[in-house]
C-alpha cells in the first residue's frame, strides 16, 4: 500500500505551485544536466499519491524547488528518496579521470586539437565565439586524449604538470557549459577540476574550481552557498597567491556578499579586490585572468546587488568599452545586462540602442546565456512595440532569432 507524499504537497503548497508547474520546471533542470525529460502533471499526482522516481530526478526536484523557495531543499525533504541507487556512493566519489570519460559521450560533436595548443586555442575560442563553440570538442578532449593519459605511469612531476593542466581544462569546459546553462554538467566538471587540483596539491587551481561553483550557485539563486564557496576559494588559494588571483577571488566574493545582501561585507571585499588589482603585474591567462574590465564588471555587479542601479549602469559601461576585442562573449552578455540596467532605469530608447548593439555580438557566438538574454530583451520590448525605435528593435530580434534557426522570416503587412 503507498502511503501518500505529504512532504511533496507541503513544499508545492509553499511554493505555490500547482503539479503542472512542479513538471516544467523538473524538466528544466533535467535539461540543464543534459538528462531529457517530459514531465507532466499526471507524474506529480502519482508522486503526491506515493510513488517514487529513480535517480537522478528527485535531485532535480530538490533543486527546482531550491531555485523557487530561495533555500537549500534536500531531497528528503521532498519525500521521494528514491529506490537505492548509486550505491557505492556519489559520482564524485570515482576516479576523476573515469568521469572526464563518461562526461565526454554526453557532448557528440567530438574532434582532437594538438594536445599542446589545447588550452590557450580552447579558452580563446570560448571568450571569442561562446561556449557552444567549444564545449564539445573540449569534453572529448577530456575524455579521450587526458582523461587516458592520467590514467598511464608517469613520473610524480610529470604526473602533477598534468593533473595541473586537466584541472584547468576541467574547469574551462565547467565554465563552457554553464554559458551554455547546462548547470548540471558544468558542476561536474568544476568538481572533477576540483578533485584533480587537489590531487596535485595545486591551491590556485582548487580556488578556481570553487570559485567557478560559486559563481554558479548565484547565478542560480543559492546565495548563501555562493558566499561559502567564494569563501572557500579565496581560503584553497591561500597567501601565497599573487595579487591578480586574488583579485580575481576576492572580487567574485564581493559579488556574492552584495547578491545575499551584506552590504558592509560586499564593499570591503571589491576594496580589497581593487588593491589587489592595482599593484598586480596583469598577464592575459587562458583561465583566471583579471584586468580592469573584468573588475569593472564584479564592481557593476556588487552595486546592482545592493540597489545602487545608476551606479552599476556607470561602472558597466566601463567594463563594455574596457573589454579586449578577443572577449567577444562576455562583451555581448554585458551589452544585454547594460541594456536591462536602462530599461529598468526607464531609459527606453537608450536601452534599445544597447540592445541593437547586442545584436550584433549575438550573431557571433554561440551562448546559452546570449540566448536567455535575446528571450528576456523580446519579452521586456513587445509591451512598448507602438514605440518606433522599440519597433525597430523587436523586427531586429525578430530578424536575429531566425537566422540562428534558419527559420522563413514571416511576410511583412
Amino acid at each position: 500500500m503507498r502511503i501518500p507524499n505529504e512532504r511533496l504537497g507541503a513544499l508545492l503548497a509553499e511554493a505555490e505551485w500547482a503539479g503542472e508547474a512542479l513538471a516544467r520546471a523538473v524538466n528544466v533542470v533535467g535539461a540543464e544536466s543534459g538528462v531529457p525529460l517530459h514531465y507532466h502533471r499526471s507524474a506529480i499526482a502519482h508522486w503526491l499519491s506515493g510513488m517514487r522516481p529513480r535517480g537522478p530526478v528527485p535531485e532535480f526536484v530538490a533543486e527546482a524547488f531550491s531555485r523557487r523557495l530561495g533555500r537549500t531543499v534536500t531531497i528528503e525533504q521532498t519525500g521521494l528518496v528514491p529506490m537505492p541507487y548509486r550505491t557505492n556512493g556519489g559520482w564524485w566519489q570515482d576516479d576523476p579521470a573515469g568521469r572526464l570519460a563518461e562526461l565526454s559521450t554526453q557532448d557528440k560533436r567530438a574532434y582532437v586539437l594538438a594536445a599542446e595548443l589545447m588550452l590557450p586555442l580552447f579558452s580563446t575560442a570560448d571568450a571569442t565565439f561562446g561556449g557552444g563553440h567549444v564545449r564539445a570538442a573540449l569534453a572529448a578532449y577530456l575524455g579521450h586524449t587526458v582523461g587516458p593519459w592520467l590514467r598511464c605511469d608517469a613520473t610524480a612531476s610529470v604526473r602533477r604538470d598534468l593533473l595541473v593542466v586537466a584541472a584547468r581544462l576541467s574547469y574551462l569546459s565547467g565554465f563552457a557549459h554553464f554559458d551554455e546553462q547546462l548547470h548540471g554538467l558544468a558542476q561536474r566538471y568544476y568538481l572533477t577540476s576540483l578533485m584533480l587540483a587537489t590531487e596535485a596539491g595545486d591551491g590556485a587551481g582548487r580556488a578556481l574550481a570553487l570559485r567557478g561553483l560559486s559563481v554558479q550557485a548565484r547565478a542560480l539563486g543559492h546565495r548563501r552557498q555562493a558566499v561559502q564557496l567564494a569563501e572557500a576559494a579565496v581560503a584553497a588559494a591561500g597567501p601565497a597567491a599573487g595579487a591578480q588571483t586574488r583579485a580575481f577571488l576576492t572580487g567574485q566574493l564581493a559579488v556574492a556578499h552584495a547578491a545575499a545582501g551584506d552590504r558592509r561585507a560586499a564593499l570591503a571585499q571589491l576594496t580589497l579586490a581593487e588593491r589587489e588589482l592595482d599593484r598586480a603585474e596583469v598577464e592575459p591567462r587562458p583561465v583566471g585572468d583579471c584586468h580592469s574590465a573584468s573588475l569593472a564588471h564584479q564592481h557593476a555587479a556588487v552595486l546592482a546587488g545592493l540597489g545602487d542601479r545608476a551606479g552599476a549602469l556607470a561602472t558597466l559601461r566601463l567594463s563594455v568599452l574596457g573589454r579586449p576585442v578577443a572577449e567577444r562573449r562576455s562583451r555581448t552578455v554585458l551589452l544585454a545586462r547594460l541594456a536591462e540596467l536602462q530599461f529598468a532605469e526607464g531609459q527606453l530608447e537608450p536601452a534599445c540602442r544597447t540592445w541593437t548593439r547586442f545584436l550584433t555580438g549575438y550573431a557571433q557566438v554561440r551562448s546559452g546565456r546570449a540566448e536567455r538574454a535575446l528571450a528576456e530583451l523580446r519579452a521586456l520590448i513587445l509591451p512598448h512595440r507602438r514605440n518606433p525605435v522599440a519597433r525597430q528593435l523587436i523586427e531586429l530580434a525578430a530578424g536575429a532569432h531566425c537566422r540562428k534557426r534558419a527559420c522563413p522570416m514571416p511576410n511583412r503587412p
